[in-house]
């Protein structure tokens, strides 16, 4: 009898163990089909941007951001992107390039399904161009479970630490900053990140932050997909991250024979007390021209459009902040006219081609000779002769020796119109126009601090009293620029100055507002 129990006992665990066996079966070919179905979507050929294997929702909007229409360019990289190949991409020219390179990141952030910690960082030079690039993020990605944010000069160390620590999945930073965070957050979670995406190439290496990308090349994994933007095709002695056996993407076999025109770039010495007269009267004499006006933060482009509007003087302006619809519709407008004045940030215009301009003015300081260099190629079309305009302070005259078949622009004093006083009983009267004032002049000041070409844009030489009236203001408005990492460079200037580490209130709470998971 207690052998057939245990006859009966041994049978009944076969039977079970058969029984498992047949289930792990059944479950590992499900994995197996899915693979398999993932695999082929991943395999499939994109065209559009729902042929790309993500999550639905982002599809949508992308889509209702962009269009779910690809260039074939933009198809190809995406799908190599996918794949995580190291890419070389020359996307001299395209349209909304700034747009789909943080469109590419949301795509290759969904695609590693991770919520934890950094899995993508895009790269750019300049504060204003993360602050966009974090605007789209926000758009794409709000409403998911994918964090966001952006550490950048200008906002306090601390703050975006805090950030760092709780986790940012889809990281968009500027060099100097992110290189400070790896050396000094040391929660900082981006052992496994997926992919850095550097936006502009020529621009760093333009700027003198090769250096700083090869630093922080030293603490990424050595996994990470490196994707590099760039104007011009770069050889791997110029090439400003280590790609390991890179494809390249969207060059031309004969890249230097392709021209845009025949730029002329003229500059202005001007007072920095006198600059806004001058650029109120150079645009109100050339009301019968096309003019392009290239400011550095969409603050300034604000306070300039209603600055100007007051005076009666016509003019449309494109910035970060405005929404898709409404800024593709002013660009085409402006493309379309044939004459007119547009006031634009820099940053709006990477990638675009504007159709016969007349002047292409730089109001504001460029972040390198060669970001400027560009603007006035992709500005000129190839048919037509156009002038570029930089209004240069006047120590920043070594600015001319980055000029190629340059002038000198020379005006009358005495026959600028003068609105410095209207400017500034108009400012002290008008709410919004007061606050935009003291927004355009801190992005100013922040950015001529951390501008790039310090041996012509120098803070030191800068009059801030001067500078502070050209914004409105008898008396300059406080502007918080320091953190503790630059205590002891810049020790000198914060005696002259302001206080370190403490952030402007009301950019405090835009950043948490517009960075928030």
């Amino acid at each position: 009898m207690v052998s057939n129990k245990l006859s009966s006992k041994k049978a009944k665990s076969q039977k079970d163990e058969t029984k498992h066996k047949k289930a792990a079966k059944a479950t590992d070919k499900k994995k197996s089909q899915k693979q398999k179905t993932r695999s082929s979507k991943q395999n499939k050929e994109i065209k559009t941007i729902n042929d790309v294997p993500i999550n639905d929702f982002i599809k949508e909007r992308i889509i209702q951001l962009s269009s779910n229409d690809l260039s074939e360019k933009k198809a190809q990289l995406i799908s190599s992107a996918i794949k995580s190949l190291d890419i070389m991409a020359g996307f001299k020219n395209e349209p909304n390039l700034s747009t789909f390179i943080v469109e590419l990141g949301t795509i290759l952030l969904d695609k590693s399904g991770s919520t934890n910690g950094t899995s993508i960082i895009i790269l750019t030079n300049n504060r204003e161009s993360a602050i966009q690039y974090g605007e789209t993020a926000n758009e794409i990605l709000d409403s998911t479970n994918y964090s966001r944010g952006v550490i950048a000069e200008g906002t306090n160390t601390k703050g975006e630490s805090k950030k760092l620590e709780k986790s940012i999945n889809l990281l968009i930073a500027t060099p100097q900053r992110l290189l400070y965070h790896l050396s000094n957050t040391s929660d900082f979670n981006y052992q496994e990140l997926k992919a850095i995406i550097i936006d502009d190439a020529n621009a760093f290496l333009s700027s003198g932050l090769a250096d700083s990308i090869s630093q922080i090349e030293k603490f990424l994994p050595k996994s990470t997909q490196k994707i590099v933007f760039s104007d011009t095709r770069l050889n791997p002695q110029n090439s400003i991250l280590n790609l390991n056996n890179q494809i390249e993407i969207g060059f031309e076999n004969s890249p230097d024979t392709e021209q845009s025109g025949q730029a002329i770039q003229g500059y202005v010495i001007v007072k920095p007390d006198q600059r806004l007269n001058l650029l109120y009267s150079f645009l109100r004499k050339h009301q019968d021209k096309k003019i392009l006006v290239f400011f550095n933060s969409s603050n300034s482009v604000k306070f300039h459009n209603d600055l100007f509007s007051h005076f009666g003087l016509s003019v449309n302006s494109l910035y970060g902040k405005q929404k898709l619809q409404d800024r593709e519709e002013i660009y085409k407008l402006f493309c379309d006219a044939e004459l007119g004045t547009l006031l634009s940030t820099d940053v709006l215009f990477k990638g675009l081609q504007i159709p016969d301009c007349d002047w292409i003015i730089q109001y504001e300081q460029p972040n390198s000779a060669e970001d400027y260099a560009i603007k006035i190629e992709n500005a000129v079309r190839a048919n037509k002769e156009g002038k570029g305009l930089i209004f240069l302070q006047p120590h920043e005259n070594g600015f001319t020796r980055f000029l190629k078949n340059n002038f000198e622009f020379q005006y009358t004093q005495n026959k600028l119109t003068n609105i410095q006083a209207e400017t500034q009983r108009v400012i002290g009267k008008n709410y919004d126009l007061h606050r935009f004032a003291r927004e355009a002049h801190r992005d100013y000041v922040l950015a001529y601090h951390s501008n790039h070409l310090q041996e012509v844009f120098n803070f030191d030489s800068l009059d801030l009293a001067k500078i502070a009236l050209s914004f409105g203001f008898e008396t300059p408005p406080r502007v918080n620029i320091y953190d503790k990492k630059n205590e002891q460079e810049n020790s000198k200037r914060a005696q002259k100055f302001m206080e370190k580490d403490i952030l402007n209130n009301e950019e405090e709470q835009a950043d948490e507002n517009s960075m928030e998971e």
